[in-house]
């Protein structure tokens, strides 16, 4: 199948083009999303945390007699390689659910999909064949890809907000007590916002640090505008842990018109690893690789 690649809470994704994330949660213990085309749902992504590998068949068995209990009829037990499935037929639709254990991310993860017409066994096995754990890169940083932003970032930090609209998209990290952050952007409709160069953009976003140094570089396609400084700090703040470091680095794909940026911010340490080894890239370019 030749699909577009999503990254989600370390689990990456091969589906039809025209598949969209609508729904999705950022708890790392548990959590889903849902993705639809153009006119209904077609896939749901469950997963939830736990300490071991549980008793499939106990817990397919479960399932099944709840899901009878709810209506659902022709119900009969399947195997995908390492999936366990049920598959049957509610509110009058094909409907099938598959789940398996993932070792690295010690998790239970769920798929359901809910045929609007008829059910695609060939589309299924494809989707359940290409699900496999995201890991970490040698430096422990996690990999994100939805929303056309494909991104590497610190591997300590949690999704704290994910904000999509039209025009815009935007993931923000941060450790637990807002300390160490990351933001990544992607920006479009720029001939009615943006009225001036990237560089003076930047400048216009980071106006209050101090000690700012500028670069500028061709980076596969993309002139990058970058600036580092010192993040503003309250005199108790800086006396007690030191500099607040930052950088930002921005630039406009020629592909899609988009204005794409990221963002770091934390003590000197932290903004020099983030802003050396961190990577943001443009998904509709290829984003970071494979």
């Amino acid at each position: 199948m030749n699909g577009a690649l999503w990254i989600w809470r370390n689990f990456r994704f091969l589906l039809p083009g025209d598949w969209e994330l609508l729904q999705f949660t950022r708890r790392p213990g548990e959590g889903r999303c849902a993705w639809a085309d153009r006119c209904a749902f077609r896939l749901e992504f469950v997963w939830r945390a736990v300490p071991g590998p549980p008793d499939f068949d106990r817990m397919m068995g479960d399932y099944a007699a709840k899901l009878e209990t709810e209506g659902a009829r022709k119900l009969r037990r399947e195997r995908r390689d390492a999936w366990h499935g049920i598959a049957a037929e509610q509110g009058g639709r094909p409907i099938s659910r598959f789940g398996a254990y993932f070792d690295r991310e010690s998790c239970v993860v769920e798929l359901v999909f809910p045929w609007p017409e008829e059910r695609s066994p060939a589309l299924e096995r494809a989707v359940l064949a290409a699900v496999r754990e995201e890991p970490p890169d040698a430096a422990g940083r996690r990999r994100w890809r939805a929303f056309g932003l494909d991104l590497r970032v610190d591997g300590r930090l949690d999704l704290a907000e994910c904000r999509v609209a039209p025009g815009s998209a935007e993931f923000r990290f941060a450790d637990e007590r807002g300390r160490r952050i990351v933001r990544c952007r992607r920006l479009g409709l720029r001939p009615f916002w943006m009225k001036t160069g990237v560089a003076d953009w930047v400048r216009g976003q980071t106006r209050d640090w101090r000690a700012a140094r500028e670069t500028s570089e061709r980076r596969e396609g993309h002139e990058v505008f970058r600036r580092e400084g010192d993040a503003p700090t309250g005199f108790l703040e800086r006396a007690l842990r030191g500099r607040k470091c930052a950088g930002m680095e921005a630039w406009i794909c020629p592909a899609d018109d988009r204005l794409y940026a990221r963002e770091w911010r934390g003590p000197a340490p932290f903004a020099e690893d983030e802003g050396r080894r961190g990577a943001l890239g443009c998904a509709g370019c290829g984003g970071l690789g494979a």
